[in-house]
C-alpha cells in the first residue's frame, strides 16, 4: 500500500467514524476529564477545540501534528487517542493510535508515590489491554504497522492535573465497573 492509498483509507475510516458518531452520544465533559486528568494533553497543548463528531484535538504551536481523543461508539469506558505526527521520526511513524479499554480495571490513585510530583499524585491502572498502540507508517517503500498491548499502565500526574482527574476518577469508576 502507498501513501497516497493510506491517506485514502484513512479518510473513509474517519469518515465511518463521523457517521458513527450519532449513534452514541459523548459525554464531552468525560472526555475532557479523561485527557486533561489522566493524559498528558492539556498540559502540553497550546491549544484544544471540541469537534463536530464529539471528539476533541490538542495542538501545540510548535508542532506539526495533533492529538484527537475520542470515545468508542460502543462503549464509554473505551477512549481513542489519535496522533497524527507530520514530523515523522523513529521508523517514521506517523500516525499512532492508542485504545484505553477503562472496563472493570483496577485503579489506584497514590499520592505517596516515589515518582509522584511535588503536589500532584501517581496512577496505577490494571485490566485485560488497558492499553493498545496501533503504529502505521511508511514511506514509498511501504506501509507498516505494529500493535502493542499492555494490562498495566502507570503514570505521575501533574499537580494542575490532579483535580480534574479526581473529579473524574469517581464518574469512571461507576461507569466503567473499577475495582
Amino acid at each position: 500500500m502507498n501513501l497516497p492509498k493510506l491517506c485514502s483509507a484513512l479518510g473513509l475510516s474517519l469518515a465511518a467514524l463521523l457517521i458513527g458518531a450519532d449513534t452514541f452520544a459523548q459525554d464531552l465533559s468525560l472526555l475532557e476529564g479523561f485527557g486533561d486528568g489522566f493524559l498528558f494533553h492539556w498540559v502540553f497543548a497550546s491549544g484544544r477545540k471540541s469537534n463536530i463528531d464529539g471528539s476533541i484535538t490538542y495542538w501545540q504551536e510548535d508542532n506539526a501534528g495533533a492529538v484527537t481523543m475520542r470515545q468508542s461508539p460502543g462503549d464509554p469506558c473505551v477512549f481513542h487517542v489519535n496522533v497524527l505526527n507530520l514530523r515523522p521520526t523513529r521508523g517514521n511513524a506517523t500516525l499512532i493510535e492508542t485504545i484505553y479499554d477503562l472496563r472493570d480495571i483496577t485503579f489506584e490513585l497514590l499520592p505517596k508515590h516515589a515518582q509522584a510530583p511535588a503536589g500532584g499524585s501517581f496512577f496505577h491502572m490494571k485490566g485485560q489491554r488497558v492499553l493498545c498502540e496501533v503504529r502505521t507508517g511508511g514511506d514509498r517503500d511501504g506501509v507498516k504497522q505494529s500493535v502493542e498491548c499492555k494490562n498495566e499502565i502507570e503514570s505521575p500526574v501533574e499537580p494542575q492535573m490532579l483535580p480534574i482527574l479526581q473529579e473524574t476518577a469517581p464518574r469512571l469508576r461507576a461507569q466503567c465497573r473499577w475495582r
